[in-house]
């Protein structure tokens, strides 16, 4: 969970933005939840940053949603 924060924190700070700690962590609980319910015993990486580009646009936080996207494609 930690990471997946740092991961979101990093996306909001490249836009200037600063992320207010609630919806951080309402955020990262909707990506928990989404791993949860895919009731799989291995969730990959990349399934993982699918599942944060969504709960980021499900927590209307679409510009961070972009960012983070533009992110993980640098590092792939």
């Amino acid at each position: 969970a930690e990471k997946i924060a740092v991961a979101i924190r990093k996306s909001a700070k490249e836009l200037g933005y600063e992320i207010k700690e609630s919806k951080l962590l309402d955020t990262v609980k909707r990506v928990i939840s989404y791993i949860e319910e895919t009731e799989s015993e291995k969730v990959s990486v990349e399934e993982i940053q699918n599942f944060v580009v969504k709960a980021l646009r499900d927590s209307n936080l679409p510009k961070i949603s972009a960012a983070y996207e533009s992110y993980r494609t640098e590092r792939t």
